[in-house]
């Protein structure tokens, strides 16, 4: 929305930050663990159907926000003609995501295959080796965003785990209380850090993106909110987060051809 620094709408989008995409990664890993593979036969279905259903609906996005974006004036950003090609194979708008949860897929099929995450250690263990290759940056590869795939399987395996383990993890007080408490520390310093203009480096963000995303998110998950509109609206959830760029910037740009500035009304407009 091109929204001003000092905008409310900044400050709400900042403080979200750590909690947005691990919670919508936390999900997937929950859901993939309703149904998950165990076998060499179920493993080549389970590819071929994230294939389907990922990688065909991908490109197809990518192409129509390309052409949009190429011959639409007013766009944030926009690749030549004979430049398309680099948003399919390397990380492009939020389609990164996309490409990394398909690796985030790949990788864990075989360790589900290979029955490593069986137990509540061997689970534990594959995590804490996520955490650490987020952690340290060990992956610089950006081919399919091969770097930004740690992240993703983080908070992936968190959300397996969360549902794989639901009564180790959730009925046990003082995990839940010690999730509240580094939340509350982690959160606390990210607004101290937004109100007195401090430095986020490297090693600052990625603490609070685990802090904050691991423990936001078994907290949200905890309390078990239900809501059926948004249930209905997260039946859609993939669809709008493909295509939402050609809602908000097309709306933006058509207000601004209107001469309406208001950021509120862009707001509203580009929300529904």
């Amino acid at each position: 929305l091109k929204v001003p620094d000092n905008s409310w709408f900044r400050y709400f989008y900042y403080s979200f930050e750590y909690l947005r995409m691990p919670l919508f990664t936390v999900i997937s890993g929950f859901v993939y663990a309703m149904r998950p593979i165990s076998t060499s036969a179920e493993q080549k279905k389970f590819i071929n159907r994230k294939i389907v259903r990922l990688l065909i609906p991908f490109f197809i996005a990518v192409t129509l926000l390309c052409v949009f974006q190429a011959i639409t004036p007013g766009t944030n950003a926009k690749l030549p003609f004979d430049k398309f090609w680099r948003a399919y194979v390397f990380p492009y708008a939020q389609f990164w995501f996309v490409q990394g949860i398909f690796i985030v897929f790949i990788l864990v099929s075989f360790l589900e295959t290979g029955g490593v995450m069986k137990n509540f250690k061997g689970w534990l263990l594959v995590f804490s080796v996520s955490i650490l290759l987020f952690y340290t940056g060990l992956v610089k590869i950006t081919f399919f965003s091969l770097d930004r795939a740690p992240f993703l399987l983080m908070f992936f395996l968190l959300g397996l785990g969360m549902k794989r383990f639901y009564s180790k993890l959730f009925d046990n007080k003082m995990i839940a209380f010690c999730s509240l408490f580094v939340f509350l520390i982690g959160i606390g310093y990210q607004q101290f850090l937004y109100f007195n203009d401090g430095v986020e480096n490297h090693n600052v963000i990625s603490l609070l993106t685990i802090l904050v995303g691991s423990t936001g998110a078994f907290l949200l998950v905890m309390m078990r909110f239900y809501n059926p509109a948004l249930a209905w609206i997260g039946n859609y959830s993939y669809e709008i987060f493909l295509y939402h760029s050609f809602g908000t910037a097309g709306s933006r740009i058509f207000m601004k051809l209107l001469g309406i500035s208001n950021l509120n009304i862009y707001f509203t407009i580009c929300l529904i």
